[in-house]
């Protein structure tokens, strides 16, 4: 199974909102306010009953940014808008619905020259499993 395809699949559920959104890279010269979605492996588990580790669970990791606090909360908002109680389509997969593991309040970052961002961190959950074991 491809962590990939389920990775997709969120960003296109987060660029719906309208939002800038970026793929694990962002530019020298970001459009603010922005999103950006840093996606883990995922851990592969067998689900009850079945000794095969099929069963993805994967941690996305959203920063949303802005120059003020405001615009770093408003991202956030329509992010999480965007996924929670969400089921993905990934085929040949069943998916649960992506729930929110933890937020963060915006921290203010001074290091980026001529601008302060300040950068709210939410982390999300997506498990799924093939198809045929739902």
């Amino acid at each position: 199974m491809s962590a990939r395809a389920h990775t997709t699949a969120v960003l296109s559920l987060m660029r719906a909102t309208g939002v800038t959104v970026y793929d694990g890279r962002v530019p020298d010269a970001p459009s603010y306010p922005y999103a950006v979605l840093y996606p883990d492996l995922g851990m592969l588990t067998p689900p009850m009953l079945t000794n095969v580790s099929c069963e993805l669970t994967m941690t996305l990791y959203v920063h949303a940014v802005g120059t003020t606090r405001d615009q770093a909360q408003w991202v956030a908002e329509k992010i999480r808008d965007a996924l929670i109680d969400v089921r993905p389509a990934v085929t040949g997969r069943h998916l649960w619905p992506i729930r929110q593991d933890i937020t963060r309040p915006p921290e203010r970052d001074d290091t980026l020259p001529a601008v302060v961002v300040f950068d709210q961190v939410a982390t999300y959950r997506l498990r799924s499993v093939p198809a045929s074991a739902a």
